[in-house]
């Protein structure tokens, strides 16, 4: 069915939030979006007012529409919530598994390395988390995908800690093809320990590039502490830090937990 330009303008406007070319905080200007995507400044207003309903956006008085930020915690919270209800509805869709539906996860890969041999990051990230939806969307389960979806729009910096730290991205990607096989031979309990671990190590590397940026300010990817850090809080770099640190131990504890069970 063709979109409304209501319809579009949010979908443009989430991914542009997702991809990170609208940043935390960053005010919007309604008048120049509405050029961008070719549309009136009406279908762009309606669509801000959605988006505000998800907590994407904030309309703060005097200064308009502003990309709302995250607080760090509740955002490791989230991720680690989601990550849990992944792998339950990975477990619960394989036995599911179409062929046109593996055929479909397989496509989406063989895109992403194409996007990340082209330097696409932002297009990346999008298609990055249809991959995963790919992976359990077959499954009779729509309580739990709305759940996630949900979660997902609560902690939508999940798709930008590749943008964050694009070095992983090569890490990912081979990921991607253990997580693929294990589908593939119908082992359910084998792939969401792999998608387990993988999201782990994701949330562990970018705890761990935080660390090392506090511990550095005048590293170059700062950018990462401001998605998260007001400049009053990066005032007490030394409170931030044993903050981190304890993040990193969870998720190593986490981690070695899963894999621990994994190999029992």
């Amino acid at each position: 069915d063709k979109m409304t330009k209501k319809e579009q303008a949010y979908t443009r406007i989430r991914d542009d939030i997702f991809c990170r070319k609208l940043p935390p905080y960053s005010k919007i200007n309604i008048s120049q979006l509405a050029a961008e995507y070719e549309m009136s400044v009406i279908p762009v207003r309606e669509a801000l007012t959605l988006l505000e309903n998800e907590n994407l956006v904030q309309n703060i008085p005097y200064r308009g529409f502003v990309v709302t930020g995250i607080v760090f915690d509740d955002f490791l919270e989230y991720s680690l919530i989601r990550n849990e209800m992944e792998c339950l509805a990975l477990r619960y869709g394989v036995a599911y598994l179409t062929d046109e539906s593996l055929n479909k996860t397989k496509a989406l890969q063989r895109e992403l390395e194409q996007l990340y041999r082209a330097g696409e990051l932002e297009q990346y990230v999008i298609v990055n988390r249809q991959f995963y939806k790919s992976l359990y969307e077959f499954a009779p389960c729509g309580r739990l995908q709305d759940m996630i979806d949900d979660l997902t729009r609560k902690a939508y910096h999940t798709r930008s800690i590749l943008l964050l730290i694009p070095s992983h991205i090569e890490n990912s990607l081979q990921e991607h093809q253990q997580l693929i096989a294990e589908i593939e031979a119908r082992n359910p309990e084998r792939a969401a320990q792999i998608m387990f671990s993988h999201r782990m190590e994701t949330l562990r590397v970018l705890v761990q590039e935080m660390k090392y940026c506090l511990m550095k300010p005048d590293y170059q990817n700062e950018t990462v502490l401001k998605d998260f850090f007001s400049d009053e809080a990066l005032a007490d770099r030394s409170a931030l830090i044993g903050k981190v640190e304890y993040w990193n131990f969870i998720f190593e504890h986490l981690a070695g937990d899963r894999t621990d069970a994994g190999q029992a």
